[in-house]
């Protein structure tokens, strides 16, 4: 199946990392589970100014790359805006 995920848009450049480097690691981690960031239906809402559509693929992992995502989200909540928070390579 597929799976949709609403994020704000402060996030989407982090989730997409360096070169997309973030997003390649959360694809491959799923067996190469294919992860698409669109804008969302709804852009003036932006808490959730974008969609993550995650599949197709079996619900192991899509339940996989939903935790990798929301952990990943989570670990940049608390350093939100903050310079420091972003690592270059």
């Amino acid at each position: 199946g597929t799976r949709e995920m609403l994020i704000a848009s402060e996030h989407v450049s982090s989730l997409i990392g360096p070169k997309g480097a973030t997003i390649t690691e959360i694809r491959l981690k799923c067996n190469n589970l294919n992860i698409e960031i669109r804008p969302s239906d709804t852009p003036e809402n932006t808490n959730a100014s974008h969609k993550v559509i995650m599949g197709p693929g079996d619900v192991s992992q899509l339940n996989m790359a939903e935790e990798l995502i929301q952990g990943h989200l989570a670990k940049n909540d608390g350093n939100n805006g903050s310079v420091g928070s972003r690592r270059f390579p």
